[in-house]
């Protein structure tokens, strides 16, 4: 049985060798919740400048993941909106979240699309980086509060980007999908309004789900998937059809015995707890108190500097980053919205 590993990308404190944060310097990694006596483990507490809600936690960091992907999902629940992306090894399948934003779905969509056919085969080198931004002075950029202006990105490696990010606002500008500036009473100041840009990766995204699920190593984990669902998004982007969600669920009840998901509740057999033969409790999934298995940059089985071929994933190949709304895989046309599709 293969773990799920749920990970978040997160901008994270650089380091030196001995674990021992570098004051105003940041990095990007893959951060795992884990429990305070997890081997590796880093202490992070605080309170949210945005919301004010404290958070206090442990983590182990990874700087980069290597594998298949196989599912991207926009997913909503009580903690709120969510880019998701399963990338397969041949020991784990990651769950990677990060955060709901226009910029998340731009650098998602441009690669995933990018990458057309290929993108069932190719294995990819993902990471996570975070600078601070500067302006066309080269100066920092700096928010309200003071503080430098971070940007971070998921990188893909090798990949091929549907639209050269270096021609990207060009690109939006020419399909009607740059950013317009508008009034916000409720703020009383001018903001940029992004929505159509955001319903364009939005597009894009369900448009690789559909091409995910042609192929044969396809793993649709739908929950809370706002595309997975009967009921149209508010944004206009679409949904799978319903033989399409009927696929997504016999394929997942085909393969999740085949994965161990990182929640569940620890259960004990009737036969052994009432037959006088009390044996170690199984789970049918993993268990909260069971020890976390830390892992680093160093270690194998997160970063290792190659994985094989997982036994049900095709032959290696490679992976990068942007993208928009796509047809058929055979359609290099235009689409139904008047934009050009890649497939």
């Amino acid at each position: 049985m293969k773990e799920v590993i749920f990970l978040s990308a997160k901008r994270s404190p650089k380091r030196n060798k001995d674990g021992e944060e570098l004051p105003g310097e940041f990095t990007g990694n893959f951060r795992r919740r884990v429990s305070q006596n997890t081997p590796g483990a880093f202490h992070y507490s605080g309170v949210i400048e945005a919301t004010k809600k404290a958070y206090d936690y442990y983590a182990t960091e990874a700087d980069i993941l290597r594998g298949y992907v196989r599912w991207v999902d926009v997913i909503t629940d009580k903690f709120g909106t969510s880019i998701c992306l399963y990338i397969e090894s041949e020991r784990f399948l990651f769950r990677v979240a990060l955060d709901y934003n226009v910029q998340n779905l731009q650098q998602i969509g441009n690669y995933l699309v990018g990458m057309k056919a290929e993108l069932n085969d190719h294995f990819f080198n993902v990471t996570y980086d975070a600078w601070v931004g500067k302006d066309k002075d080269g100066k920092q950029k700096m928010m309200d509060n003071g503080n430098p202006r971070w940007n971070t990105m998921l990188k893909f490696g090798d990949a091929k980007p549907f639209i050269d990010p270096k021609g990207m606002r060009e690109y939006l500008e020419q399909k009607g999908l740059a950013w317009e500036k508008k009034y916000d009473a409720a703020k009383n100041k001018e903001v940029y309004d992004s929505t159509a840009e955001t319903v364009f990766w939005l597009k894009a995204i369900l448009s690789v789900q559909k091409h995910l699920l042609t192929t044969d190593h396809v793993l649709p984990f739908t929950y809370n998937s706002i595309f997975a669902c009967e009921a149209p998004h508010a944004s206009g982007c679409g949904n799978l059809s319903e033989g399409e969600r009927a696929s997504c669920k016999a394929i997942y009840e085909a393969v999740r015995s085949e994965y161990r998901m990182p929640f569940g509740r620890e259960m004990s057999d009737a036969d052994d707890v009432f037959g006088g033969t009390p044996q170690q409790a199984q789970s049918s999934q993993s268990t909260n108190n069971r020890p976390e298995t830390a892992y680093s940059p160093a270690n194998d089985e997160f970063a290792a500097r190659s994985f094989p071929p997982s036994p049900t994933a095709p032959p290696a190949n490679g992976f990068d980053n942007l993208v928009e709304p796509m047809g058929a895989i055979t359609d290099l046309g235009v689409g139904e919205d008047g934009l050009d599709l890649p497939f």
